[in-house]
């Protein structure tokens, strides 16, 4: 299985694409609905930028814990230096 977490429109092919509302799978990205260790790729881009920083070790644990062992997390930040 793999993951396109906090799709908003841009859904992918071969993804389960997640997100609040109009996905494949409407949920909370905090806490999936998924089974431990069942996802073989996780996809995350530009999504850890609308969590409090408070929220981000949570998160990434559930997200891990949803992940197989020696499975992919791709997450993509902003670059906060080109940000004006």
């Amino acid at each position: 299985m793999r993951l396109n977490l906090g799709c908003g429109k841009k859904k992918w092919p071969g993804f389960i694409n997640c997100d609040l509302s109009d996905s494949d799978v409407d949920c909370d990205i905090r806490r999936l609905p998924f089974e431990k260790d069942s996802a073989d790729e996780i996809h995350a881009i530009h999504v850890c930028e609308h969590f409090y920083i408070t929220e981000i070790a949570s998160v990434l644990n559930e997200w891990k814990r949803v992940l197989k062992a020696g499975g992919g997390l791709c997450v993509e930040l902003p670059c906060w230096d080109k940000v004006k």
